[in-house]
């Protein structure tokens, strides 16, 4: 049997080529050929009824077709064409495209229907070009296209994302006559959206005559995936008003978009309507539902629907494992990994990757291990996505090596792939390697990214080499990635860790939008350069703006106050994380906090802090308590520390050196030799000091004691001459770091430090006047400290030196680390007088005295020298005129107000506001106005108020328009206003829209004459969302007197509308009210009103729906009831206010205007009267909806004039959401003779269809003989059931 299965598979492969069709590749017979047999052939019944036709009905696989192919042949009915169509759509719903071309090519006499079950195979199972291809012969063959060949096509062209080829097919499509077809032009959509061109998908979308629902989900799901996810979420909302339900498949679309703008409102709501339809139960939305709460920050709740999904795919542990790796729990993540392997999941690439993700950030090697045999094991080990993971896993787990192999030999290496090699390289300290890689990806042409510049620029940062920092910011500019926020984040840190700090600054001040990291990476820098007060004021701002601190924050600043001795404001810090953040301190930043008290010399508590710890003190809390009783000498703690460090087996010698060194000041030899022993025995060693300096396009290494480098003979040449400068001018070595050698060997070591020879060398390799910048590995000594420090003194160079901790800026002397700062400044002001006699003294006396003169002379000459002898009023007048652009009457008046010894000041005023975005005349404005501005201080109250505007959302042009409206919004004190409306639940926006219109609301006192307006509101029973709205939009009611005209005017409408329900109603409705002289306006007019007998009830109606009406002068009330009477309309009726109110806001030539427009369409102007009598509304609709609607009644529902004025309600309804969508029922009661008289369609329209139906015919079925049975019972009216009740 097996045997005859083998040769007549033999048979069938002999039958025609094997090999894929081609354009060229024609058949030889004429065309005319393949189409003689008729598209209806007659199937004999012994054919139909064969065993083969019912086994190839029943066949389920390929192998089963296979088995089933020699029975066909063996009985011989392999020529018959029902075996022909039935055998090759088999073998291309099973994805062997190669047996269905031997089936097709077999066939000699081919009907259409061939070609296109072949199409169809060829794009399901094959590649593009062979489908386009086949397309081709088809063409070529003279087969006419069917609708379905363009949706295969369009397909798998979108799949491919082949635009050229899209429009090809497009355009063939269009000829062929498909292009009003649902199915073609939904395929269109999916194509161009695919293809990334949503925009054009959209367009197609909307010429389409009709749209089904998969045509919905198309254009929802290419708004989506093509990063639009609110225009997507949008569309889902006039998807339902054109009448479309989302289904399963467009949740599964939407879900992800709300997810993508971390709505998590909108996402509930879907939730809920998931509920409601009765598809939480399907496996896709669950977990689309999974995905959206982790992306949203709550994984507890997704981690509840993951718990109860009765059925799992691997994309749901996807979504899960996904979940919470993005919310920094890589354990949990792991778990959940091993769980989905426990149940006999198979995972899948997204898996392994998420998993790598979550190994990677726990550090943990050995399951990374596990991860990579696996993924081996899976046969994934090509997929470079998969690979780029395990390389930054890796790199990660400190295993650069590793990734290092895994890179060089992954084939098809993607600029993901550069990246993760880059950044592993940078973050394990191989800025050489990382440089290396990043220079090599240029010379190969890889396109960079924005994660490229954000994985270089941290490794040149490490560099601390300010010529690679300009060169790396020219090429971000040129790259044009300026404008990104994490490029231009990390370029702030890198000219941080290049002593730039200023530089810095200048880049996080121009940056237009901010991240967290933004604000971390600028605090740091100020910690790391010894500015902690800059830092503090900084993290202060940033509270008060949008963006919210987090842990890395928190750290920043108490390390900042920790390097200025800013104990209160780190303890302050470390108090708020938990108790106004929510934040819990981690390990990192209790070290911080012992680092902080142990610097400044708190000792004790700093121990003390550590034994009330709630979590157990790590490393790193031990490490700081070492190194500050290393500072302070302290054996006793020292020793405590050490133990608990030892305990804990680092792998660091550091730490024995630092107890070595506390023995060895307190001269307890025998336990120095202790800790060396210690260290032999562990096989622990100190690190090498080792110094970098730029020079030349070049990095100089320089290690303690070298003589490697070529110029090391003038280096120590010029080190021992620099040794004596500044031994003249002060300097006395510190020899207590170095032990157990005579004193003239001390000295010598201590002269060969490795930053004292990078000084050197970079002081004989510049020019005067250079800053150098030196990179140590280590934290700098004590030594190499004080000689630096002289160093720059003598010299006159700024000297900045980046240890392992933090910056050094040096310069005349001093260090911006404070600590020779203090000494000066103690000693100037104790001794000044004592300076002052001796000052003649050291001005004669010869070097270093003679030099000494000219140090103290620039401390004192700002105290003792005269100010300008110019008049500072003529300076201003000057100024004011020639730099701000004053008048000279101007000029002379504002000068009254202020007063200018030099431009400084004013200047940098003038630079701010210039940088705003205001113009000369805007400038010279608000000057006039306010000239008290030129002279406020720029740090502390300019820059700050803007920047707080700026968190309100003013910017650009918001901004000019609001200084320049009221320039008092830059010196005011806004904050106070500002946060008792945000008290009161105003957003920042609606306090940005009252600021906008009422600046001058901000300059009250707030306590007195807002807080008591807002409070009576409240007291009225208003919710604060409520008085929010209406103070927002109507600020000027704050300007209003609370008991001469707010309390008055509610009193009015308390005795007008009876109940405070009303009340409300009617001031939510119309917030403008109480801008009104109720007293003087509302009363009279409803008096008027109930003396032409309009009944009080529909008095009270109409105000509650239309108040502006009764606000009219008494005057325009009269004259607009005598017309409203000459009309003869009813006073009992609510029409008659209802006509009040169409005239009240009308005049006359915009009356004229509107019958005009009526009367355009064939109506008389009685007929318009006539529509106006029975709804006044209609004349208050806009002149284009007229036009518009009336031009729909008449040519599309065939309405003559009459019939429309007797139905004026028409008139009022939405053309695109009532009228076009009921246009077939009007056709039918239009037809029927049903709307010869005004039967308030308005108010039937307005319903949903079924419930329209059923009250239109159970009231007016004796006008409806012709549609509807007069038989009682159940019926049907336009397609929905209808039950009369007899």
């Amino acid at each position: 049997m097996m045997s005859s299965q083998v040769s007549t598979l033999t048979t069938l492969n002999n039958l025609s080529i094997s090999t894929p069709p081609s354009t060229s590749s024609k058949l030889r017979l004429s065309s005319s050929s393949y189409h003689s047999l008729s598209q209806r052939t007659h199937i004999p019944f012994h054919v139909y009824k064969h065993p083969s036709a019912i086994l190839l009905e029943l066949c389920t696989s390929l192998q089963e077709l296979r088995q089933i192919i020699p029975l066909i042949i063996k009985n011989g009915l392999y020529g018959e064409l029902l075996f022909q169509t039935k055998l090759l759509s088999l073998f291309c719903k099973y994805g062997s495209i190669v047996e269905a071309v031997r089936v097709f090519e077999s066939v000699e006499d081919k009907a259409d229907v061939f070609y296109h079950t072949m199409l169809k195979g060829y794009a399901k199972n094959s590649s593009l070009e062979d489908s386009f291809s086949f397309y081709c012969r088809m063409k070529c063959d003279d087969v006419e296209p069917v609708v379905y060949n363009f949706t295969y096509l369009l397909k798998v062209i979108g799949d491919n994302s082949d635009l050229r080829r899209g429009k090809e097919i497009h355009g063939q499509l269009i000829t062929s006559g498909f292009a009003l077809n649902l199915f073609a032009m939904t395929s269109v959509v999916n194509l161009y959206a695919k293809c990334g061109r949503i925009d054009e998908a959209y367009k197609m979308f909307d010429r389409m005559p009709e749209r089904d629902l998969v045509s919905w989900n198309t254009i929802i799901a290419g708004y989506a995936q093509n990063g639009h996810a609110k225009k997507a979420l949008s569309l889902i909302v006039r998807m339902q008003h054109e009448g479309q339900r989302p289904d399963s498949v467009t949740l599964v679309t939407v879900l992800p978009a709300a997810a993508d703008v971390k709505s998590l409102r909108i996402g509930k709501s879907i939730h809920g309507y998931v509920l409601r339809a009765g598809f939480e139960s399907h496996v896709n939305i669950a977990t689309a539902l999974v995905d959206m709460y982790s992306k949203c920050g709550y994984v507890g709740i997704a981690r509840l629907i993951f718990n109860r999904m009765r059925e799992r795919t691997v994309v749901s542990w996807n979504s899960m494992i996904d979940g919470y790796v993005q919310s920094d729990d890589p354990k949990e993540a792991l778990e959940i990994f091993q769980k989905m392997l426990d149940e006999g999941f198979e995972p899948s690439n997204v898996t392994i990757m998420e998993a790598l993700h979550a190994c990677g950030d726990l550090g943990d090697i050995e399951r990374g291990r596990f991860l990579h045999k696996l993924l081996d094991r899976l046969g994934l080990g090509s997929n470079v996505s998969v690979m780029n993971s395990l390389i930054s896993m890796y790199t990660k787990c400190k295993r650069v090596d590793i990734a290092a192999k895994i890179f060089e030999n992954l084939q098809g290496k993607t600029p993901v792939s550069w990246n993760a090699m880059i950044l592993g390289y940078a973050q394990n300290g191989q800025v050489k390697e990382a440089l290396s890689h990043f220079s090599e990806m240029q010379s190969q042409n890889i396109k960079m990214d924005t994660f490229t510049m954000v994985s270089v620029i941290p490794a040149l940062a490490e560099l601390s080499i300010t010529r690679q920092a300009k060169w790396i910011h020219g090429l971000v500019i040129r790259s044009c990635f300026d404008k990104n926020v994490f490029v231009m984040t990390a370029l702030v840190d890198m000219y941080a860790k290049c002593g730039a700090i200023n530089t810095a600054r200048k880049l996080f001040d121009m940056m237009g939008e901010r991240h967290v990291t933004t604000w971390n990476a600028m605090i740091d820098g100020y910690g790391t350069h010894g500015v902690g007060k800059a830092a503090v004021d900084l993290f202060k701002k940033m509270q008060k703006g949008a963006i919210k601190p987090n842990e890395v924050t928190f750290l920043c600043v108490i390390s900042a106050c920790s390097h200025s001795g800013l104990v209160e404001e780190g303890l302050e810090s470390f108090e708020s994380m938990k108790k106004d953040y929510g934040l819990e301190p981690a390990m990192d930043h209790y070290g911080a906090m012992v680092d902080l008290l142990g610097r400044a010399g708190q000792l004790n508590e700093a121990w003390e802090f550590i034994q009330k710890m709630p979590i157990e003190p790590g490393i790193t809390v031990f490490g700081a308590m070492l190194g500050a009783c290393r500072i302070h000498k302290n054996v006793e703690l020292g020793e405590k520390a050490a133990m608990k460090i030892f305990q804990l087996n680092p792998n660091d010698g550091g730490y024995h050196v630092l107890l070595s060194n506390i023995y060895a000041s307190a001269s307890m030899w025998d336990k120095v030799a202790e800790i060396r022993t210690m260290m032999e025995k562990k096989g622990l060693k100190k690190t090498p000091g080792c110094s970098l300096v730029d020079l030349g396009k070049e990095l100089h290494t320089f290690y303690s004691g070298s003589t490697l480098h070529p110029q090391s003979k003038q280096i120590y040449s010029f080190l021992e001459t620099l040794g004596e400068k500044i031994k003249a001018a002060g300097y006395v070595p510190d020899t207590n770091s170095i032990h157990d050698v005579e004193d003239d060997v001390q000295k010598q070591l201590l002269n060969s430090h490795s930053e004292k020879l990078a000084i050197s060398f970079g002081l004989l390799n510049t020019s005067p006047g250079t800053t150098l910048h030196i990179r140590k590995n280590l934290r700098v000594c004590g030594d190499c400290h004080k000689a630096t420090k002289y160093i720059s003194l003598v010299t006159g160079r700024e000297i900045i030196v980046r240890d392992m901790h933090r910056f050094h800026h040096f310069k005349n002397g001093t260090c911006s680390c404070g600590d020779y700062w203090k000494l000066v400044q103690a000693f100037t002001f104790t001794m000044l007088p004592l300076v002052c006699k001796r000052l003649s003294l050291l001005k004669s006396r010869p070097p270093p005295f003679g030099h000494g003169f000219s140090i103290f002379q620039s401390f004192i000459r700002p105290m003792t020298e005269s100010s300008s002898s110019n008049d500072p009023q003529n300076f201003t007048v000057s100024y004011l005129q020639n730099s701000c652009g004053l008048s000279h009457n101007s000029a002379i008046a504002a000068s009254k107000k202020l007063l200018f010894e030099n431009s400084e000041q004013p200047d940098s005023v003038l630079e701010l506001l210039r940088s705003q975005g205001l113009t000369k005349s805007q400038i010279e404005k608000i000057i006039v106005t306010r000239p008290q501005l030129l002279e406020a201080n720029l740090e502390d109250t300019l820059r700050p108020k803007m920047e707080f505007l700026k968190s309100l959302g003013f910017s650009g042009a918001s901004m000019v328009k609001l200084v320049t409206k009221d320039p008092r919004m830059l010196d005011c004190d806004v904050v106070e206003s500002v946060q008792l409306f945000r008290a009161r639940g105003f957003s920042d926006e609606q306090i940005k829209g009252l600021t906008m219109k009422l600046p001058s609301l901000h300059f009250y006192n707030v306590n007195k004459i807002v807080k008591p307006k807002l409070e009576f509101f409240k007291s009225m029973g208003f919710t604060a969302e409520d008085v929010a709205r209406i103070v927002s939009s109507e600020p000027y009611i704050l300007e209003r007197s609370l008991e001469n005209h707010i309390i008055p005017c509610i009193e009015v409408l308390k005795r007008v509308l009876g109940t405070d329900e009303n009340v409300r109603k009617v001031i939510k409705a119309c917030y403008w009210i109480l801008e009104y002289n109720l007293e003087k306006m509302l009363e009279p007019n409803i008096a008027m009103l109930k003396s032409h007998g309009v009944p009080e009830n529909i008095i009270m109606n109409m105000f509650l729906a239309h108040p502006r009406t009764f606000l009219l002068r008494p005057q325009q009330i009269t004259e607009i009831l005598a017309e409203v009477e000459k009309l003869g309309f009813n006073p009992n009726t609510s029409l008659f206010v209802l006509a009040i109110r169409s005239m009240a806001v009308m005049s006359k030539t915009l009356w004229e205007q509107k019958v005009e427009a009526y009367k355009s369409f064939g109506l008389t102007e009685d007929q318009v009267y006539t529509a106006f009598k029975l709804q006044p509304m209609c004349m208050i609709t806009s002149e284009k909806k007229i036009k518009k609607v009336m031009h729909f009644l008449i040519n599309k529902l065939n309405m003559d004039a009459s019939m429309i004025c007797r139905n004026p309600n028409l008139l009022m309804l939405s053309l695109e959401k009532r009228l076009i969508p009921r246009s077939s029922v009007l056709q039918l009661l239009i037809s029927s003779g049903f709307l010869k008289e005004d039967i308030n369609i308005i108010y039937y329209l307005r319903m949903p269809e079924q419930q329209f139906v059923e009250k239109l015919v159970r009231k007016y079925k004796p006008l409806l003989p012709n549609i509807v049975n007069a038989h009682e019972g159940r019926i049907e009216f336009l397609g929905f059931p209808v039950i009369l009740k007899s």
